[in-house]
């Protein structure tokens, strides 16, 4: 038997399933990339390097357990479908709802398809998958008023904007009684596609 082979033999079975692990995610994480490059090169890594990477595995394992206990159910389908009916001109289509802004990722993003939500202009989470993943922490009372705006959020804007005087999706100043009745400006109205 080869010393190659006897030493790729050992490591895998004192790391089972370690090469396989850090090859899943060398697309977004350099460090397992050099790893696994070190490992294809010398069939083994050092004590260092394999401590390194059990520990770092063992830390994106914890974060994305933490992550998914976070994981709210939340149906924004009624918030798609009235972004979804913007104009092709619009990249990143929004509609402001109080403190609150709902808009899409750009087309080309790795998050296309997914909602992005602002509360007081910080951002705090996206929904994707019908699960909203706050960042940082997000009030109970916060995520309810989400779930509310949720069930109709085109009269939640239209209510917003005949409130303030502002346009639900552009925040300007409504000047015209038609607008101010809609609580939307007639070009963010006519881009959203309801004119």
């Amino acid at each position: 038997m080869k010393m190659e082979t006897l030493m790729t033999n050992n490591f895998e079975k004192e790391n089972p399933g370690l090469i396989d692990a850090l090859a899943e995610i060398t697309s977004w994480n350099s460090f397992a990339a050099s790893l696994v490059e070190q490992y294809n090169k010398r069939k083994t890594l050092s004590e260092k390097q394999t401590f390194a990477a059990v520990a770092m595995l063992a830390k994106i394992k914890q974060k994305q357990a933490d992550r998914k206990s976070n994981m709210i159910s939340l149906d924004v389908s009624n918030i798609m479908i009235v972004l979804n009916k913007s104009d092709e001109s619009v990249k990143t289509p929004k509609i402001r709802v109080g403190d609150f802004v709902f808009s899409k990722p750009h087309p080309n993003s790795v998050n296309a398809g997914a909602l992005y939500i602002k509360h007081h202009g910080e951002y705090i989470g996206k929904v994707t998958g019908g699960y909203y993943l706050p960042v940082g922490n997000v009030a109970e009372d916060t995520v309810t008023e989400i779930k509310e705006i949720c069930k109709d959020p085109l009269e939640s804007a239209v209510a917003y904007g005949r409130r303030t005087g502002n346009c639900a999706v552009c925040n300007r100043d409504l000047t015209r009684h038609d607008s101010i009745d809609r609580g939307i400006g007639p070009i963010c109205a006519e881009r959203l596609g309801l004119l």
